[in-house]
């Protein structure tokens, strides 16, 4: 992977527990992520976090083939079509006992902003 730790907590060398069960490719785990947490997703922000988060480019296409494949396994769910179509986390998804305890982890390790000044006369 190209960065030190992937959006879901994952280091390098550290196994996925979905990723492991459903053989998924690696790039999909932050996508995933995003989709779990109530983010949608669409083909370009798929290809998006994979340039961000694995420091490589891939096709519409394989951006394409992966989201259809997380479509059929039951991790997204696709609304829309052609150029309007988006895709969400399924209730399977979101109801993950991993993801839900990764993603509890990573808010309990944020720091509280104070938003305050934003609204400030």
């Amino acid at each position: 992977m190209g960065s030190a730790t992937n959006p879901l907590g994952v280091g390098p060398g550290e196994a996925c527990p979905i990723r492991e069960a459903e053989h998924l490719h690696e790039r999909t785990l932050p996508n995933l992520f995003d989709a779990a947490i109530g983010l949608r997703l669409r083909n370009a922000s798929y290809r998006s976090n994979v340039k961000q988060y694995e420091s490589e480019e891939i096709s519409n296409q394989v951006a394409t083939n992966d989201l259809r494949a997380l479509v059929e396994l039951g991790l997204l769910q696709k609304h829309g079509a052609k150029r309007g179509t988006y895709y969400t986390g399924t209730d399977d998804l979101r109801g993950t006992d991993d993801l839900r305890e990764i993603v509890t982890k990573i808010r309990a390790d944020r720091k509280p902003i104070d938003a305050s000044s934003l609204f400030a006369i």
